[in-house]
């Protein structure tokens, strides 16, 4: 602010802040004043900032809301910041075409979500950048701790961190360091239609952004919603994430009986946009996954809600050592520097880390010891064919002995070299 910049960017606290210490003036020099994401900066909590705000601005100057959504919001906002207002809705496509957005729909109960997920991952079936969405931030840390089970590393997009940690998370995502990030929109609430019916009310948390908005994620390939969103809203938002800038992406959604009204309500507010069924039906047979169904329970069963407790201190603990504005305060305080250092430490459960492997008897047998890709058959459904086989046959393919092969044999030799210098072995009667 010391160079007198010609754009400030900002949200509504900071910037009453500043113009509160006067290390900003309005009244003169501002011209353009933009709020963008109009219909969520209300819902965050942000009436009374925007309130104050107003009152340092100056009578006469340009003001432009965007927002998604015309909602109450909005419309309260608007009466704040305009007059005679102009309203100006640009008529596009919701989301990109289905040449370039291909979605799927997976109808099934709470266990089966886990397994099929594990599964794609282990199959190599989920290939490209990915993010995962729940609804809350409990479930994003137990989806973690399922899947770090199996060895498949993700990363979690936590709202409850500090805006520099939450960035430095996306940052390393988008730079390929996590290929998976799981996140959540627990800002999220049932539609307005809904709230009326209820008559229960609300209060939003205060949060910079969510997963779905206000991110930005490069280059996603693939979008798994594992928790159906609420809204069609939430479902635009969440899917939009992949197939962007004219690229190819993909969208996954699993969904239990109790969310059918939500998937009904996404095919119904997009059914003019998309001829026929947008939402295809990814078809798996669950009697082949048995095998993986009983790992994933096993895991499942050791994601508990104390293992997920301890998640989440932990990873608060480490932000608060990680924590610059806290270095002076643990100098003068070293006992809870300490305190903090050594508290109890989740553990994993070392008696699960076989299922880091998966053996060949477990894969579909159509799988079994053959790659296979993604492809899409005539009537439009999701299904697997094999590649094609390599030409040796697996007599002919020379294959190096394992560590644990060499290990023996050479266990077998020197007991046999034993055997020989003992002369009692060739002793003779």
């Amino acid at each position: 602010l010391n160079s007198n910049p010609d754009i400030v960017v900002s949200t509504p606290s900071r910037l009453l802040a500043q113009l509160k210490q006067n290390n900003l003036s309005l009244r003169e020099t501002l011209k353009y004043f933009v709020v963008d994401e109009a219909d969520l900066v209300l819902s965050y909590g942000y009436e009374s900032e925007m309130t104050e705000i107003i009152s340092y601005l100056p009578n006469n100057y340009q003001a432009f809301l965007t927002s998604a959504t015309m909602n109450e919001n909005v419309k309260l906002l608007k009466k704040l910041t305009l007059h005679n207002a102009v309203i100006l809705k640009i008529e596009e496509a919701q989301l990109p075409a289905a040449d370039q957005l291909t979605q799927y729909h997976i109808s099934c109960n709470e266990d089966e979500k886990f397994v099929i997920l594990c599964t794609l991952f282990k199959l190599k079936l989920i290939k490209g950048k990915t993010v995962i969405f729940v609804d809350t931030i409990d479930r994003c840390f137990k989806l973690k701790l399922f899947l770090n089970t199996f060895g498949i590393t993700v990363v979690i997009l936590n709202s409850e961190l500090p805006l520099n940690s939450r960035c430095h998370i996306v940052q390393q995502f988008n730079s390929g360091l996590y290929d998976t990030i799981i996140a959540s929109d627990e800002i999220s609430v049932e539609s307005p239609e809904e709230r009326k019916q209820s008559g229960t009310i609300i209060k939003l948390e205060k949060k910079e952004s969510t997963a779905s908005r206000g991110i930005d994620f490069n280059q996603i390939s693939n979008v798994i919603n594992f928790d159906f969103p609420k809204t069609v809203e939430e479902y635009i938002h969440r899917v939009g994430r992949t197939a962007r800038a004219w690229n190819q992406g993909t969208a996954l959604s699993f969904s239990t009986k109790r969310e059918a009204k939500f998937v009904s309500r996404v095919k119904k507010a997009l059914a003019k946009q998309y001829e026929g069924e947008f939402l295809k039906p990814y078809r798996i047979n669950m009697e082949e996954l048995d095998g993986f169904r009983y790992r994933c329970l096993d895991a499942l069963r050791a994601a508990t809600t104390l293992a997920v407790k301890e998640a989440r201190l932990k990873e608060i603990r480490e932000e608060v050592l990680k924590s610059t504005k806290l270095k002076s305060y643990f100098v003068e305080n070293p006992r809870d520097l300490q305190l903090i250092r050594h508290d109890r430490i989740f553990k994993r459960n070392r008696s699960l880390k076989h299922l880091k492997h998966v053996p060949e008897y477990i894969v579909p047998k159509s799988l079994r010891g053959v790659p296979v890709k993604s492809v899409q058959n005539d009537d439009g459904d999701y299904s697997v064919e094999h590649e094609e086989k390599d030409h040796l046959k697996s007599s002919d393919r020379i294959t190096k002995p394992s560590l644990l092969q060499r290990k023996r044999k050479a266990y077998r030799e020197r007991c046999a070299a034993k055997r020989e210098a003992d002369p009692l072995e060739s002793f003779k009667c």
